[in-house]
């Protein structure tokens, strides 16, 4: 959990919380009331992020906090985007339209006028994909395990 944090993998911690929430999981009490005080403090911390509330406040207020590379949990910007979807039309009434409608009824060139997409719909979810590239845009500097990269060659190859 704690290494998760620290490489700012808020995808990874939520999928971790999710675990820890399961039923059979959660059902391990006298379990997890023989844990030392070190661990249950990690636990409470990290259940705090991930875990209190169904609107995700403290995990969105923790990524804006973090600086970038950052993998972002995205369901809290699928959840954005679902609510700009719903609403916002995508496409705007026009006016001259209504307003020819209102007063002459038997024009037929005036109903068959182009529909006018709605930029305001667009420009928002634009910032939300644009705040979700900012965190993408830098790489982790990692360095592969060279143990483990034997072990998955010798692996694959028998």
């Amino acid at each position: 959990m704690v290494v998760l944090e620290q490489l700012n993998n808020f995808n990874g911690m939520v999928a971790f919380g999710a675990a820890l929430c399961s039923v059979s999981i959660n059902r391990l009490k006298s379990s997890k009331s023989r844990l030392d005080k070190e661990k249950q403090v990690v636990y409470e911390h990290f259940r705090k992020i991930c875990m209190d509330d169904n609107r995700q406040t403290a995990i969105r207020a923790k990524m804006r906090s973090v600086n970038p590379p950052c993998v972002p949990f995205p369901g809290t910007y699928l959840t954005k985007m679902f609510f700009v979807e719903e609403q916002n039309k995508t496409f705007v009434k026009d006016r001259e339209k209504e307003a020819h409608s209102e007063g002459e009824k038997d024009s037929p060139d005036i109903t068959k006028s182009k529909r006018l997409i709605s930029f305001v719909r667009c420009r928002k979810v634009a910032e939300i994909i644009k705040e979700l590239y900012l965190y993408q845009s830098q790489q982790y500097m990692l360095r592969a395990e060279p143990s483990i990269l034997v072990g998955f060659i010798f692996f694959i190859f028998f």
